[in-house]
């Protein structure tokens, strides 16, 4: 049975077979049979060994609509085409191995401006230990022709001697502000080692100095320490 029907319009056939499946419905239709009455909607069905008899079809919509009654013996499943599927869970799928994906070439990616960055802090970095500094060879220094290398000299308005002995194992040069160099000799004839703070001075030994500070020596009484200001 397939008709229009208006609100509350009712409609008559003559059913043979074991099922009623409402095809399609404006909303609920009122099916009677000899075997009862059943308020339908779409896609409901009705099933029993014998509906055979008078059929009275109902729409109790307040709209009017196609009434699409499908009827027969055995069982109906109702075509899924063109209507919508739900699916609440689907099998797992394991892929063992990825074929091989070969790209040809790589589009360029152009960046028109990148973001500030901006930091507050600069981590503080500790080093407990330098690493060892070897030079094995320097590069030759090589000088053209003309060229000028200015050489430093030190020159002095005067030269101070002065000669300090050790007693009760000390001896001091006072500072000079206008001292420029200083050279300090230990006295051929000393008996020990001159320290000039740690640093030690054996007889005979020299060394020059660019100070102006005091100069503190220790060693055996006795001992000489022999020195030449040189004095702006």
């Amino acid at each position: 049975m397939n008709q229009y029907l208006q609100p509350s319009q009712r409609v008559e056939f003559h059913l043979i077979g074991e099922f009623l499946h409402v095809e399609a419905c404006p909303d609920v239709v009122l099916i009677e049979t000899m075997r009862g009455q059943y308020r339908l909607k779409q896609g409901a069905q009705v099933r029993a060994e014998n509906l055979s008899g008078k059929v009275t079809v109902t729409n109790l919509s307040d709209k009017a609509g196609a009434v699409e009654i499908v009827s027969g013996s055995g069982s109906y499943s109702p075509p899924t085409e063109g209507r919508a599927v739900r699916v609440s869970q689907m099998p797992a799928v394991e892929v063992s191995q990825m074929p091989a994906v070969q790209v040809s070439q790589v589009p360029a990616i152009e960046v028109s401006q990148m973001p500030a960055v901006q930091v507050s802090q600069i981590p503080a970095i500790e080093v407990s230990q330098m690493p060892a500094v070897q030079v094995s060879h320097l590069p030759a220094v090589e000088v053209k022709v003309g060229q000028v290398i200015p050489v430093t000299t030190v020159t002095a308005e005067r030269l101070i001697s002065n000669v300090l002995t050790l007693v009760d194992g000390k001896a001091t040069q006072a500072s000079r502000s206008a001292r420029s160099q200083v050279m300090v000799k230990a006295a051929k004839e000393n008996k020990g080692i001159v320290l000039l703070g740690s640093y030690e001075l054996e007889a005979s030994e020299k060394i020059t100095l660019p100070t102006t500070a005091a100069l503190s020596f220790t060693g055996v009484d006795g001992d000489k320490i022999q020195l030449i200001e040189m004095v702006k």
